[in-house]
């Protein structure tokens, strides 16, 4: 069979059909595996995975064998055996000899270049023929079930082994994290990965929706999802993994405060950067350093491009001097934060040390002392913008800067598909296979993977009528209070040929008429008839919603205390849509005094009284801070530079609001523009002679 590629991948199960006459004969060898009317002792072929042990012969000895084929788990064989003398698990029996070496198998063992066969996919190499680790196979029309189980009765003097379908066995012994995003994946695409961890054998994938992303529970969809809320509190964080809203629009700055957007690949980028972050610290001077560096240094790409020298990656890492591990995003994190840095300078410590030895340094000196840059102020400049994407991603909180609060926000986690670290590759496809309702099975050597309705719509197999051969007896069950009828059918094998997972018909029965899925079939081997069980399919599930995380955001500077919750959208906006409702006109003094919320926009004001009670209004506006405040003290309010979208400027006698990028405009009582009062006007105005602040993440 030729490799699949995502290219020519399309139904295997059409594939195996109609190629050719001979593949359509093994697809058929396949389901019928222990469904042959007659079966005898000869047609079990039991052997020793390990081609140097001797085979198994306990056909005299064997009392019962029963199979059980399902779609709901692992096909099993079960064999009864009598052993009185309890020779068949004996370290003295000649099977544990080990066939005698070739002369160039001892040639090569001398040279310590013979490799004793492996056991399991490589999971326990075998050096000696030891019961321990030597996995015992039954073939059966070319199905392999492999010995899983051993029970022993003293009295009956009988031995009980239990085989199941070699793809499951080997699947069971597959283990390690592994994760992928479903913006990325398909589910059926991360459970066929896990399949194709197996390395000996390479079964077809039967799955008609492989590349089809299923629909998402409502749940998920950001118009019906709860508002962001937040609970203020003092000090410090919580640290933990933040994430991306999935409709978030996110923007990096340059040094010259102009935003560019972060999509695709670095976005993708970013995520790495915030996760690695959270990992490693929640101190949230280093954070917004790393976030002002990536920023800078190639916008958030991770190419191999040299914007200087032989700088690549993310954060331009000299290669000639750093190695291979410029474009390593996690590495290069790891290295910002903790050291050595790349200039090695302050005695090449990280980001984190230096926020901590020199609290009165800014992020951006920080990020310069780290990465050396030719133009040292520029990383400040972006501060805004780093702000406000740790804002958005939610992760780590941590101590900011003095007197910093935080709060908690509610945001859409992205939904990963996963296999958990002590997790086999089996269970973790069984979970996702539950999720949705869907099913995974072998059938001879394929494994198939889809719902129960692409099972039930599939064409029925067999009409069966009462007096028809093939019935011997019939029971059922269908209850409408329950998810799933089901229908017990004792059939002669001679006159079946529908294997678990195909469609059957039954017709004239009167309650139970209609379709049905074959789930189950359980034989004995030595008669010619089985126990079939039909079912009715349940519905399929959609994809799981994404979770609603919370998380402690550190604000610094404080949090506010205002009208509304804080972070509830754009606080810019809303301070625009306060600013056109001021109607007042201007007084000296007007508005210092009273608590700003007993204020009104139609009261007389004057400039700071009015941008006191449009940024409380905005939500913007400090804890504690219940009155306006004269001009000359915004020199506490809100951070040091220029916002994104606002910009408060003030001096001593006199303090506006500049809003920019979509948000064009000020808030004044003066100037270009004029007027009699408080207003929104769209005309700017000179800042000679004042000092920028503005609100974290604004």
């Amino acid at each position: 069979m030729a490799k699949t590629t995502p290219k020519n991948r399309k139904d295997d199960e059409f594939k195996w059909r109609n190629t050719t006459w001979k593949r359509a004969q093994q697809w058929k060898i396949w389901e019928n595996v222990g469904l042959k009317p007659t079966m005898s002792l000869n047609d079990l072929d039991l052997t020793w995975a390990d081609p140097r042990v001797r085979g198994l012969d306990i056909i005299g000895a064997t009392e019962s064998v029963e199979m059980e084929r399902t779609i709901d788990g692992a096909s099993t064989l079960t064999i009864k055996i009598r052993d009185p003398m309890n020779t068949i698990f004996s370290q003295a029996a000649g099977r544990y000899i080990p066939k005698p070496l070739t002369p160039a198998q001892r040639r090569a063992r001398k040279t310590q270049k013979f490799k004793a066969a492996e056991v399991d996919e490589g999971w326990q190499p075998m050096l000696r023929p030891e019961l321990q680790g030597q996995p015992c196979e039954v073939k059966l029309s070319g199905a392999r079930f492999r010995l899983v189980k051993v029970s022993y009765s003293y009295a009956e003097d009988s031995a009980t082994l239990v085989f199941e379908d070699l793809i499951i066995y080997l699947l069971k012994r597959k283990q390690g994290e592994r994760r992928a995003s479903r913006r990325k994946v398909t589910r059926a695409q991360f459970v066929l990965s896990q399949l194709r961890e197996i390395k000996t054998i390479r079964p077809p994938f039967i799955c008609p929706e492989l590349l089809v992303r299923q629909p998402i529970d409502k749940a998920s969809n950001p118009a019906s999802a709860p508002p962001v809320t937040s609970q203020p509190t003092t000090g410090g964080g919580s640290s933990g993994d933040g994430g991306f809203s999935p409709n978030a629009k996110l923007y990096g700055m340059d040094f010259e405060g102009n935003r560019y957007p972060i999509t695709g690949d670095l976005r993708r980028n970013c995520e790495r950067v915030m996760t690695e972050m959270d990992k490693q610290t929640s101190v949230q001077k280093a954070r917004i350093a790393l976030v002002e560096a990536c920023n800078i240094e190639n916008h958030w790409s991770n190419s191999a491009v040299h914007n200087d020298a032989d700088s690549e990656g993310i954060l331009q890492v000299r290669v000639g001097i750093h190695g291979a591990n410029a474009t390593n995003i996690e590495w290069c994190v790891d290295r910002f934060l903790n050291g050595p840095s790349w200039t090695g300078a302050q005695g090449g410590k990280g980001a984190i040390a230096l926020a901590k030895a020199f609290p009165s340094w800014s992020e951006g000196k920080i990020a310069q002392t780290i990465q050396g840059s030719a133009y040292p102020s520029r990383y400040d400049r972006t501060r805004a913008g780093a702000v406000e994407l740790l804002r958005q991603w939610g992760g780590a909180g941590g101590s900011a800067e003095g007197g910093a609060s935080s709060y908690d926000v509610t945001y859409s986690k992205a939904y990963q598909f996963s296999r958990n670290k002590n997790e086999s590759a089996y269970t973790s496809i069984q979970r996702l296979a539950s999720e949705v309702n869907w099913k995974f099975f072998p059938v001879g050597e394929a494994v198939y993977f889809m719902s129960e309705e692409q099972l039930f719509n599939r064409r029925i197999r067999y009409t069966f009528r009462p007096g028809d051969n093939a019935i011997l007896d019939l029971t059922f069950d269908a209850d409408w209070g329950k998810p799933v009828s089901e229908c017990t059918v004792t059939v002669s094998l001679d006159r079946w040929g529908a294997p678990p997972g195909c469609v059957v018909e039954l017709q004239g029965w009167e309650v139970p008429d209609g379709r049905w899925l074959v789930t189950n079939i359980r034989r004995d081997w030595f008669k010619p008839i089985a126990e079939v069980t039909l079912s009715q399919p349940g519905k399929a599930a959609l994809e799981p919603a994404e979770e609603k995380a919370s998380r402690t955001i550190t604000t610094p500077g404080g949090t506010q205390s205002g009208a509304g919750s804080p972070d509830t959208g754009n606080k810019v906006a809303d301070m625009i849509a306060w600013a056109k409702r001021f109607t007042g006109s201007y007084l000296y003094g007007g508005g210092h005094g009273p608590l700003l919320s007993s204020l009104s926009v139609s009261q007389n004001l004057d400039c700071s009284g009015s941008t006191s009670l449009a940024l409380y209004k905005a939500g913007m506006w400090p804890a504690g801070w219940t009155t306006a405040h004269v001009s000359g003290d915004f020199v506490n309010w809100g951070v040091a530079g220029e916002g994104e979208g606002a910009t408060v400027w003030y001096n001593a006698g006199h303090v506006f609001t500049i809003f920019r990028g979509q948000f064009s405009g000020r808030f004044d009582t003066g100037g270009p523009g004029g007027g009699a009062g408080p207003r929104y006007r769209n005309e700017s105005r000179s800042t000679a002679g004042f000092m920028p602040r503005h609100w974290p993440g604004t």
